[in-house]
């Protein structure tokens, strides 16, 4: 199940190096709903006990993260409006370490 959150968020994060590049049109959205999901099948794995071995804080923060910088990204395309940079970077990286950290959960 972790390998199938791992290819989902993959494809977000590939979503969101091309946002990054300038690209715009229905890709927020894709790149919202692939986000959710990835964090949805990351939500089953963790209570289906598939990191019962790992860290399971980590996973809560992990989820919690996601989804607040999530909600906060799309409040902005509620009101129409773009976030700042600041806003941005952050979740970029926030979205990186997270990344990185499921990598490590997934094939460590």
């Amino acid at each position: 199940m972790l390998i199938v959150c791992f290819a989902i968020l993959s494809v977000t994060v590939s979503l969101g190096a091309v946002l990054v590049a300038g690209r715009r049109g229905w890709l927020p959205i894709i790149h919202g709903v692939s986000g959710a999901a990835g964090l949805a099948v990351l939500a089953l794995a963790f209570r289906a006990g598939a990191l019962s071995g790992k860290l399971g804080v980590d996973v809560l923060v992990l989820l919690a993260a996601g989804f607040c910088g999530g909600l906060l990204l799309a409040s902005y395309g509620w009101r129409r409006r773009r976030p700042s940079g600041l806003v941005l970077l952050l979740h970029a990286f926030a979205g990186g370490v997270a990344y990185l950290m499921l990598f490590g959960f997934a094939f460590g």
